[in-house]
């Protein structure tokens, strides 16, 4: 009977045991959750000496934290282990969508329809980063989103894996990738601390699930001690954990410490054995990206390297380390093209510098050799600092050159070295004003390479670009650019960042008149590209200080940035807008006035006289046939049809004409157009003068989109008559159609150039927008003061009548003399599709 009721009590219990399942299951999930969730958080941690700020970091947390939170609440709702994955799969895309996508979002989180674009975009800049820079990289939103993602999706990976599945094991393949790309971006390798942190909860969570895991496969086996009693249950795994935590934490602590691995880890973030902070402990690098944002952080003064001229002479020239080439509207950067390295020359001869011939300068006298032994003291770069342009290199293996710029680069986790010593041969450039005014012209590829701006660039940098430099010579514009800055603008130097972010930080640098070395260099180089000057930005040092040996001694808070500016003849030349202050004096070909003598003496000696121009044959009075006369009507008084014939045909032809008109765009596109030119005519009549101006310019505007070449959004009047004219090889050549004759008559033979009807077509449109109102004498300002009109008189039209038709007719034909001369350019495809479907030209508007 006993026998029978422990029976009876073990199937109650047994008959029971289902009802505690649901609260075992929630128990048995909870932990491993927030153990996963942890897990994910430790791994990314290895991230963070990739990465600038921790700002990533705490968008990453937010988004696990969510992923789990929303694993606990579908596992009350759904059995289903797909339906839980693609709920936490939603939550991390609406998470994700409320951090970096807030212009594109439904409701705040839900992705709008312009979500894939602005996630294409914000992809393509993190892809940017991280194939052109080095660790620690800056967080622009599109980085943040490439890591925050690829967190998330870690995240569901290891909540499905250790949480639902319950295979623990499995989940620690996508910690490890994690891992493993900290490890293999990080120079010298993960720090063993991070090792540590990434590794233990990992333990922790197989330990938790093989202690939820043990039940599945029945009851443990007691184990009884020799002389009676029961040992405690435990399959050792904490004393495993125990163990590898204590070699972990003992190598972190020893390791660092000794050999090669000295300054790493533990120690290093305690500030014992050196760094690579360069904020006083001694060792430091320069970060070669400029984040135009960012205030300048406290320099250190401890010494990076130390060099000797042989020759003795005074150290004038800066130690280049990179080129920063590419401005993506946020930061500069290295361009990626030139970005591939190839291996030094057997005897480390450098290629020659673009755009410079090094014997023809030496032989001129115009450079000299110049000869430097450096030794490395606390500087961990990967580019190797060398005066430009350098000539050789002799320094050890694992260095490579970038032929574009003459970079010297560490290949894979090459960096210098304390103690390290290398000698550069380089030239100290000496050129002279008569031949930087006179050199050839620029190449092609240089031009187009390195006058490229952002699409979103601010109006006013181009616009103060062009009155600042003016006219002349590449040579003048850059001079005039420096003394802008050091001299007549009323700039100070000064460690905070101006405001605003990317070309917005420019354009608040140019209105504060006050930053240092970073917006100096990257105003003047934008400014430049702006006028059609190639230009790009140099990170490196100052000379460095002069000691009693004569060597010199560099400090990081030397650390300086300046613009290079490509001038024909000579090539890269440097500029230094940055106040003297910082600096000291500017290189001495940078003088505007010597640059205005030059071009004054070069113009003299090329003056000759001019030959007498060939007289214009008059016209011959029977050389022009009249124009033909339309005939009224023959073909119907020889036909003898009748009134009432007549009249039939009369609905049925206007019908055809209609339905023909209809079907045709370009004959639509031609009324549409005439019934505009006739408003605009009507209501400069009206008192409006300037509305011939704006008419001119939409239908400009609507012929180049017909063409493919819509001009840029928010483009200034200069800025697109310098794209007119050269989209069309700088308008050298006379346009087809009709000119006008100096007496404004208009007639079929050559006539204006291009330069001519653009800059007629700008200097009117320039009136307009700027409250010049034209009229017949001239352009009224609201002072009350006139300037000349820049448009003639033409035939036909009296003093105070600018909406006539002849002042009509002239601004549509400088309108259709542009066009002709742009659709010459394009293929036969664009022409044709630009007459018979004129797209733009039907569009509504004005």
């Amino acid at each position: 009977m006993s026998g029978r009721r422990r029976a009876d009590a073990r199937g109650t219990r047994a008959a029971g045991r289902p009802r505690s399942e649901p609260a075992q299951a929630r128990l048995a999930t909870a932990a491993p959750r927030a153990l996963a969730a942890l897990a994910v958080l430790a791994a990314v941690t290895t991230l963070l000496p990739l990465v600038e700020g921790p700002g990533w970091f705490v968008d990453a947390v937010v988004v696990v934290v969510l992923v789990g939170l929303a694993g606990a609440a579908l596992d009350a709702l759904t059995p289903s282990v797909a339906l839980r994955a693609a709920g936490q799969l939603l939550v991390a895309v609406c998470t994700l969508t409320a951090l970096y996508l807030p212009g594109s979002a439904v409701l705040g989180v839900l992705p709008g329809p312009d979500a894939v674009d602005a996630v294409a975009r914000l992809l393509e800049d993190g892809r940017a980063v991280i194939r052109t820079s080095l660790p620690p990289v800056p967080d622009p939103a599109g980085l943040r989103l490439v890591v925050v993602g690829a967190t998330a999706a870690v995240a569901v990976a290891v909540d499905l894996l250790a949480v639902r599945l319950r295979r623990a094991a499995l989940a620690g393949l996508p910690l490890l990738a994690v891992v493993v790309a900290a490890g293999a971006l990080l120079r010298g390798g993960l720090p063993p601390v991070l090792f540590v942190v990434a590794v233990l909860p990992y333990l922790l969570l197989l330990r938790a699930d093989s202690r939820w895991a043990t039940p599945r496969w029945g009851r443990t086996a007691t184990r009884w001690r020799r002389g009676g009693g029961p040992v405690a249950r435990g399959d050792g795994t904490w004393g495993a954990v125990a163990v590898v935590v204590a070699a972990a934490l003992a190598a972190a602590l020893v390791v660092p410490a000794v050999g090669p691995w000295q300054g790493t880890g533990l120690l290093a973030l305690q500030g014992v054995g050196g760094g690579s902070t360069g904020d006083g402990s001694g060792t430091g690098r320069v970060d070669p990206l400029l984040d135009l944002a960012q205030d300048l952080d406290e320099r250190s003064d401890a010494a990076a390297l130390t060099y000797r001229l042989a020759d003795g002479a005074p150290a004038t020239e800066p130690l280049r380390l990179v080129t920063v080439d590419a401005f993506d509207g946020e930061m500069w950067r290295p361009r990626e093209e030139d970005a591939a390295a190839v291996p030094l020359d057997r005897g480390g001869v450098l290629p020659e510098p673009i755009g410079l011939d090094v014997d023809a300068a030496l032989a001129a006298g115009t450079a000299e050799q110049q000869e430097l032994s450096v030794s490395v003291e606390g500087l961990r770069q990967e580019y190797l600092p060398a005066p430009y342009p350098a000539t050789s290199v002799d320094v050890g293996d694992g260095w490579l050159v970038r032929p574009g710029t003459l970079d010297l680069v560490g290949e894979g986790p090459t960096t210098t070295t304390e103690g390290q010593t290398y000698r550069v041969d380089a030239l100290r450039l000496a050129p002279r004003e008569e031949d930087l005014v006179g050199g050839s012209a620029v190449p092609p590829t240089v031009r187009t390479t390195w006058t490229e701006l952002p699409d979103d660039l601010p109006p006013q940098i181009a616009d103060l670009a062009a009155e600042v430099a003016g006219d002349g010579v590449p040579l003048q514009q850059a001079t005039r650019l420096q003394a802008f800055f050091r001299d007549d603008g009323g700039f100070s130097y000064s460690e905070e960042a101006p405001g605003g972010t990317g070309a917005g930080s420019v354009a608040a640098f140019l209105d504060r008149r006050s930053g240092y070395c970073v917006h100096f260099a990257s105003a003047m180089a934008l400014m430049a590209r702006s006028l059609g000057l190639p230009a790009r930005v140099s990170v490196g040092f100052l000379p460095g200080q002069r000691q009693a040996d004569g060597s010199y001694v560099v400090r990081f808070s030397d650390a300086h940035a300046w613009p290079e500016v490509y001038v024909a003849g000579t090539g890269w030349l440097r500029f230094e807008p940055t106040p003297g202050v910082r600096t000291g004096e500017a290189p001495p070909w940078t003088g505007v006035a010597a640059a205005d003598a030059a071009v004054a003496a070069q113009q003299e000696d090329a003056q000759e006289p001019q030959p007498a121009p060939a007289p214009t044959p008059a016209p011959s009075a029977t050389g022009a046939s009249p124009a033909p006369t339309q005939g009224a009507g023959s073909s119907g008084s020889s036909t003898g049809t009748g009134a009432d014939a007549r009249r039939a045909l009369l609905p049925v032809a206007v019908g055809v004409a209609v339905v023909v008109l209809l079907l045709s765009p370009a004959g639509l596109a031609a009324l549409l157009r005439r019934r505009r030119w006739r408003r605009a005519g009507r209501a400069a009549e009206g008192g409006d003068p300037a509305a011939l101006v704006d008419r001119a310019e939409d239908d400009l505007r609507r012929g180049l989109v017909d063409l493919g070449s819509s001009p840029p959004v928010g483009a200034t009047p200069r800025s697109e008559e310098a794209r007119l004219l050269a989209l069309v090889a700088g308008g050298q050549h006379p346009l087809p159609g009709r000119g006008r004759d100096s007496g404004g008559r208009h007639h079929g033979g050559g006539g204006d150039d291009l330069p001519a009807r653009v800059g007629r077509l700008r200097a009117d449109q320039e009136a307009a927008r700027y409250a010049l109102v034209p009229t017949g004498a001239g352009v009224r300002r609201p002072s009350g003061g006139t300037t000349a009109w820049s448009r003639p008189q033409v035939e036909g039209e009296v003093e105070g009548e600018v909406g006539s038709p002849a002042a009509s007719r002239g601004y549509r034909d400088d309108v259709d003399a542009v066009l002709a001369a742009v659709a010459a350019t394009t293929s036969r495809r664009r022409r044709w599709r630009a007459r018979w479907l004129p797209l733009a030209r039907l569009r509504g508007g004005r």
